[in-house]
């Protein structure tokens, strides 16, 4: 998972924490790191229980009362519920699908529908990770994710009409 911040906290170093919503509880992730990183790539431990309530929180390390944390919940083990950002129109017949999920090499998004022009790759932050333009009247697009950090991502379908739809994505090494 690639936890990412922006410099509202204006600190040297800052601490990097995932809050689970059940028990309340704060397990360090890691402690003192850079802050012009602006990121921080976390491999999740096998043994941390499933949930859909965590939280990551990123704190001045030096101020530790002064704190962000993420401003939704984050899943952990469990398959993320699709977000979509801005849709015109969303096709419920569409029925997209990532695979495999996790990816490691290459990621194949498919779908029913045939009027789809345009695979986008986004992170966490909406940034573009990759784009593919896909040729009329096909019902898949291969992405080669081998340079892709590991994390969460969300594939973007464009539509002819300017339909969007959004279906998650999981690379994993």
């Amino acid at each position: 998972m690639t936890i990412g911040w922006d410099d509202e906290l204006q600190a040297n170093n800052v601490d990097i924490g995932i809050w689970d919503g059940v028990t309340s509880q704060l397990t360090m992730i890691a402690t003192r790191i850079s802050a012009t990183e602006g990121s921080y790539v976390w491999s999740i431990p096998r043994d941390l229980p499933t949930g859909d309530r965590y939280r990551i929180m990123v704190r001045d390390a030096d101020a530790p009362l002064r704190a962000q944390y993420s401003s939704g919940y984050v899943s952990i083990g469990t398959t993320p519920r699709p977000i979509a950002t801005t849709v015109k129109q969303v096709d419920e017949g569409v029925d997209v699908q990532a695979s495999p999920f996790p990816a490691a090499e290459m990621l194949t998004i498919s779908w029913r529908d045939r009027d789809v022009t345009k695979v986008e790759l986004l992170d966490l932050h909406r940034r573009l990770s990759s784009s593919v333009e896909v040729e009329h009247g096909a019902d898949h697009a291969r992405i080669d994710v081998r340079s892709v950090p590991s994390g969460l991502y969300f594939a973007k379908l464009v539509h002819r009409n300017g339909s969007i739809v959004i279906e998650p994505a999981m690379i994993s090494r």
